[in-house]
């Protein structure tokens, strides 16, 4: 009896953890910037403006009502020399008209260097795809989940400036070259120094 009991107990368990990862995931809130422009107006339909010594060039925000489960897709590579991802959020929905206008902006943005395309989709599942497309040689791009205050759980798609992260980098290896040089000049003195002291030293006695 105990053991059956304690079967059914894990069966009960099992149930409520598949039923909360199958559970609709509304996305009830989305936050974009493109270079200075914050929340890109339907309005202002285009290129998006951008400058050239701005690192980040684009963020995009996404609000869950809890943590988003994702699927990166392969994408069979269309564009020369463009990247493209997919990423599929399994039974996500956006949670409103307002959601969805957002998403139709961010549709209708083009900055050339990259772009998000979201729709709704039910093959294979129920869900949310955004593909991601940019020119890996002029754009870095990276995404990662975080836990927001207001919900339950967000995802983070940034993208970069690759020729000025490049430069900075430069910069920043050749600081720590001149500082490591100099810290090793600093080291001979200081041997030399030690040394020409105890020959005066020997010299005294």
């Amino acid at each position: 009896m105990f053991s059956l009991r304690r079967l059914v107990f894990s069966l009960l368990v099992l149930l409520s953890l598949f039923s909360n990862v199958f559970a609709a995931n509304n996305l009830n809130k989305v936050v974009y910037s493109i270079g200075d422009i914050i929340n890109f107006s339907g309005n202002n339909k285009g290129m998006a403006k951008k400058k050239n010594d701005q690192l980040e060039l684009g963020s995009f925000i996404f609000y869950f009502s809890k943590k988003p489960i994702v699927n990166l897709v392969p994408v069979r590579e269309m564009d020369i020399g463009f990247k493209k991802l997919s990423f599929v959020f399994p039974k996500a929905k956006f949670k409103d008209s307002d959601c969805g206008k957002v998403i139709n902006d961010i549709n209708n943005i083009n900055s050339f260097d990259f772009n998000l395309k979201i729709s709704k989709i039910e093959k294979p599942i129920d869900g949310i795809k955004l593909v991601v497309t940019y020119d890996p040689n002029k754009v870095a791009f990276n995404y990662d989940f975080f836990d927001p205050i207001n919900f339950k759980g967000g995802i983070v798609f940034k993208f970069y400036n690759k020729n000025l992260m490049d430069n900075i980098k430069n910069q920043n290896d050749a600081v720590l070259q001149v500082a490591s040089i100099k810290k090793k000049s600093l080291l001979l003195l200081t041997v030399d120094m030690e040394a020409t002291i105890l020959e005066q030293l020997d010299y005294l006695t």
